[in-house]
């Protein structure tokens, strides 16, 4: 009974082998329809992953990798670039990386908007301050007018007031 268990027990693990490695196969031959710039893409984001648990590794740390910026912005630029990067995010959840892309739009887009008008040259402040002290009335029509075609850029109507 003992020589018939550890037949069958050998035999699922050679079926159990022999599938793992059709399994490799398989995925090897998709690879190989894949363009090359996929291919490098992927190996990157694979890369970097271990790069950070090695890192890790060797400082002697808990195995909790920690993440630097250039880590952060490439798998922002991955997940952008690549169908389905998820399925290449091993060391973190894809959920994180979609946070991060968030937060980097978040920083750019209060770069992007600051607040406040920019400034006009101090010709352009004196030229307006003089055409509305000359008209009074029909101020904000001339003055706007007036710059608009001396500086050839547009000026509010309501600044030139």
């Amino acid at each position: 009974m003992n020589a018939l268990s550890d037949i069958f027990r050998n035999s699922g693990n050679a079926l159990s082998c022999a599938w793992q490695v059709l399994r490799y196969l398989g995925s090897f031959l998709c690879l190989l329809l894949q363009p090359k710039a996929v291919l490098a893409a992927r190996i990157l984001g694979l890369q970097s992953q271990l790069a950070v648990c090695k890192h890790r590794i060797d400082a002697g740390k808990a195995p909790q990798p920690r993440f630097n910026q250039a880590f952060r912005i490439l798998w922002v630029i991955l997940s952008k670039l690549l169908d389905r990067w998820e399925d290449l995010a091993q060391v973190m959840k894809p959920a994180t990386v979609k946070k991060w892309h968030t937060a980097a739009f978040r920083i750019f887009w209060r770069w992007k908007s600051k607040p406040g008008r920019p400034e006009l040259e101090p010709e352009m402040q004196a030229l307006i301050r003089k055409l509305s002290a000359d008209n009074p009335l029909t101020a904000r029509q001339a003055t706007g007018a007036e710059t608009r075609s001396r500086k050839r850029e547009r000026v509010s109507r309501r600044f030139a007031s």
